[in-house]
């Protein structure tokens, strides 16, 4: 039975990958690189990974946080969260992430990274 749908379900399949692929392309586009950027401590080198950054005045501005006035700056790591499956860096990760939010498989882990 599954198999005799799935040429009846061509058209729809073609119409989800190409949604799927314009998302990607727009995530690939507005934050790649975005994930990789942490707020560091000068002293230290501890990164702040909290979720509560403290928006008091003063910070700098870390990607889609603000690190907090003082000790910390904003800086660069290598590697992206969840083991380097959560990110937008290229078009194939954007496409697993976009299929991943789409299915709410996963997806409070991507909301809260960024």
């Amino acid at each position: 039975s599954l198999l005799a749908a799935l040429p009846l379900l061509k058209d729809t399949i073609i119409v989800l990958i190409f949604f799927l692929l314009i998302f990607a392309i727009a995530g690939n586009q507005l934050l790649s690189g975005n994930l990789k950027k942490r707020c560091i401590s000068i002293y230290s080198g501890k990164m702040l990974i909290d979720e509560d950054f403290g928006l008091s005045d003063g910070g700098v501005i870390c990607g889609a946080h603000k690190c907090p006035a003082g000790e910390w700056y904003c800086g660069k790591m290598n590697a992206n969260p969840n083991q380097g499956v959560t990110n937008f860096d290229n078009i194939f990760w954007a496409f697993m992430n976009t299929f991943q939010n789409i299915t709410l498989e996963g997806w409070s882990d991507t909301m809260k990274y960024y």
